[in-house]
């Protein structure tokens, strides 16, 4: 039976407070995001009321002044409208209550961060940062705020009582998925690439078994993740953070100028080129939350040596390996030690797991502790109707079906659309598809949504190519082979039809069954291109991921070639000729209106009498005619007109599957 709850018009005598926790509900974002924004609530002794503000344009219930203490959750953009409107702006600045702010992502653009932190008041800051690194980052620019320590995860608490499999028997020597960091944040940024990389290049030779990788997209995520780490005897990993740190976002307008400048430029050309002078500026160093799960999961840790928040010690807990890779040798000795490697997981377990210290419900312990010390008491209703209430008018104030998981839903189904549209219309990329679905192991080694994407994308290149005015931004595309032969970039360059000048002698079919890594580089044209959709809308297509902007790898297709590269290579060898002269539309040829109805004949000609006065439209070809969904007559007049057979749906599912 539920215990009734106090009187909400007094202040409590139980010591709770009512706080009100802002964030980004609607985001799934990684599991460490997640776990820790639920915490708060089922672990915080204190009342805790979490509200998202995302896109709330205005909200007649909502009141700050119902609340002691206000929390904003680091799934919050403090310096974007859409995370705080303005109107909970205004609250926030007349809140004279303890207003928390927990921040992620502190090297880069700290001095508008601070600056929004000064606007609202911000009482109370957690950082992730070292404290050497405070006194550099804020000590000027907030003097007036409290910093705390935090870090950036915990312990997820479903790891606790999980019980993987014994390290011995896993099947997997090496397991690690990294992430590549811009170049602007420094040399520490890169060693997550380069520790994979050189591990990588070594393995083979001492017989170690592998899996490898960091692209974006072979990253896991939740079970998948936890699985990858129980099928792993050891694991890969490098301190959290950056060694240089963006003040006002010069240091990365600088890398990308550079990289527009030189778009085959390394990060050691960048590096003695543009981040020599802020190298180590602010070194920013701590643990991964990654470390906790591989304790939790008994793998064993191979580490870069490093501070780690103090957190583990070498040989205590992970077993270092110098950056260098002289001592690779007593790596593998080790990893290949059953005795040693059970030992060094079940204390690293012991004391980052079994411990507690490093456990979520600890740190929310922490964080009532110093929410009892800075929040002050205040006679007033902090009730949850407020709460209630602002949920209740939300899609009433953001508008039906009109918030941003639903914008979502509809720009993954036009990407979907237009992924199809590419895919259909291009003979290679056809071919390139039906052997997908054709092939069980391609379809267990690649996944579909993944395989979209690179579709979506080869398909946007070679339409450029060829001179199809489908993109906001006309360019051509310049293949270009590095020195050693172990990466094909297929580089966007601004302008329509520039004649190809890559490598036309190389056998593009074993340079991939190879194992060359295939990658676009659009960043001489933009971060994004646009494609125009049969309403003669455009719609925004991302290039890259997060921390490689504008460079997509083709991770997909890379694997689809060591199955099948000669397919794989016809899609892609066209770009390396020069592109054909585009072929000028004479409108319909009189045949067309022999065979269609006549009501249809007169549709056409109508059509096509306006046709020039139509703007921002491609003209209506016979292609388009047979290629039409909404018109079965036509097009199976069409396509019976070219194989001569009678327009019955067998002659068009025929001439469909012959032209694939």
């Amino acid at each position: 039976m539920s215990q009734p709850r106090p009187d909400r018009t007094r202040p409590d005598t139980d010591g709770r407070l009512s706080l009100l926790l802002l964030a980004d509900t609607r985001s799934s974002g990684a599991g460490t995001m997640l776990q820790h924004r639920q915490a708060f609530a089922k672990y915080s002794k204190h009342d805790v009321s979490v509200y998202d503000p995302c896109g709330v344009d205005h909200s007649r219930f909502f009141d700050l002044d119902d609340f002691d203490v206000v929390v904003i959750h680091y799934s919050i953009t403090i310096t974007a409208e859409w995370y705080l409107p303005p109107w909970l702006r205004r609250q926030l600045r007349e809140f004279d209550g303890a207003k928390i702010l927990f921040l992620q992502d502190e090297y880069r653009w700290i001095d508008l961060v601070t600056e929004v932190i000064r606007e609202l008041g911000i009482t109370v800051l957690y950082s992730v940062a070292p404290p050497a690194a405070w006194e550099l980052l804020y000590r000027e620019r907030l003097p007036d705020v409290q910093i705390l320590p935090t870090l950036t995860g915990y312990v997820p608490s479903n790891l606790v009582t999980r019980r993987p499999p014994p390290t011995r028997n896993r099947p997997v020597d090496i397991g690690y998925r990294g992430r590549v960091l811009p170049y602007w944040t420094g040399a520490l940024g890169q060693e997550k690439v380069s520790i994979a990389r050189g591990v990588l290049e070594r393995a083979a030779g001492n017989g170690l078994r592998c899996d490898i990788a960091w692209g974006e997209n072979d990253r896991l995520y939740g079970e998948k993740w936890y699985r990858f780490l129980e099928s792993a005897k050891a694991t890969l990993g490098t301190g959290s953070g950056t060694s240089i740190s963006d003040f006002d976002g010069s240091v990365e307008h600088a890398v990308t100028s550079y990289l527009a400048a030189h778009p085959g430029a390394d990060f050691e050309e960048v590096a003695g080129s543009v981040l020599a002078p802020y190298e180590g500026n602010v070194l920013i160093d701590v643990i991964s939350p990654r470390i906790f799960e591989a304790a939790a999961l008994n793998t064993l840790l191979v580490l870069f040596p490093g501070p780690y928040s103090n957190a583990v010690e070498p040989w205590e807990h992970y077993v270092p390996l110098e950056r260098d890779f002289s001592n690779f040798g007593q790596v593998v000795e080790f990893v290949r030690d059953a005795s040693r490697l059970e030992q060094m997981t079940r204390r690293a377990r012991s004391t980052l797991i079994e411990s507690g210290n490093f456990s979520l419900s600890s740190f929310i312990g922490r964080f009532d502790e110093d929410v009892d010390q800075h929040a002050d008491r205040r006679t007033t209703r902090r009730s949850r109707r407020a709460i209630a209430l602002a949920r209740l008018e939300r899609p009433f104030v953001t508008g039906t079906l009109a918030g941003r998981d639903v914008r979502a839903g509809r720009n993954s189904l036009t990407r979907a659309r237009l992924t199809t549209t590419l895919t259909l219309r291009d003979p290679e990329l056809r071919r390139l598809a039906y052997t997908y679905l054709s092939s069980s192991r391609a379809r267990a080694s690649v996944k579909p949504r993944r395989l979209a994407r690179d579709l979506l994308r080869l398909g946007l290149i070679r339409a450029a190519h060829v001179g199809a005015r489908a993109t906001a931004v006309p360019f051509s595309v310049r293949p270009r082979l590095d020195r050693r032969g172990k990466s094909l970039a297929l580089e966007s360059v601004p302008g329509a039809r520039e004649n190809a000048s890559g490598p036309e002698t190389i056998d593009l079919g074993q340079l991939l069954a190879d194992g060359a890594t295939l990658v676009w580089d659009h960043r001489r044209v933009g971060l994004e291109t646009h494609y125009r959709r049969a309403s003669g809308r455009w719609f925004g297509i991302s290039v890259g991921y997060y921390g490689v902007l504008g460079i997509h790898h083709f991770a997909a297709l890379e694997r689809l070639a060591s199955l099948n590269p000669s397919v794989v290579a016809g899609a892609v060898e066209p770009l390396f000729r020069r592109p054909p002269r585009p072929r000028k539309d004479r409108g319909y040829p009189p045949w067309v209106f022999k065979v269609l109805p006549r009501r249809q004949s007169r549709a056409l000609i109508r059509h096509q009498a306006r046709r020039p006065r139509v703007s921002g439209r491609r003209p209506v070809t016979p292609v388009a005619i047979a290629m039409a969904p909404r018109n079965y007559a036509a097009k199976a007049y069409a396509v019976a007109r070219v194989t001569s057979e009678r327009p019955t749906l067998a002659a068009v599912l025929t001439a469909w599957r012959d032209s694939a």
